[in-house]
């Protein structure tokens, strides 16, 4: 069952949680980017859901993420004004770059696509 770590939820991250837990994948929520450290800390996760919310922690946060554990798919979602914001979060580390106005399917699309590629080159 795939493991994913979601932070500071917001709508569409919200209903995606639901979403994803009704496909049988394990969830777990938490409300800022410390819990995330210290879960990651003792706990492997298949992917991390990020809700935007301060955008200069939240790139430094993604790139630290990205260092500690390499090959761990970071998914930002978020009101992420325009392109220059998503190549950002991307150039930091983020796998995807979500704007929150995307419906919360296709938000559980993308995490399926990403957990499923994953699965299917045996990373973890």
């Amino acid at each position: 069952m795939p493991e994913i770590l979601i932070v500071k939820e917001c709508f569409g991250i919200e209903q995606a949680l639901h979403q994803l837990t009704a496909l049988e994948y394990s969830c777990t929520a938490v409300q800022n980017r410390e819990e995330a450290s210290e879960l990651l800390h003792h706990q492997m996760y298949d992917l991390v859901l990020l809700g935007i919310g301060h955008l200069e922690a939240d790139l430094l946060w993604i790139e630290d993420i990205a260092g500690r554990y390499p090959g761990l798919p970071v998914i930002a979602v978020g009101n992420v004004k325009d392109s220059g914001e998503r190549i950002r979060l991307l150039n930091h580390g983020a796998w995807d770059c979500i704007p929150s106005s995307c419906s919360s399917g296709e938000i559980t699309a993308r995490v399926k696509a990403i957990v499923r590629r994953r699965e299917k080159y045996g990373e973890r």
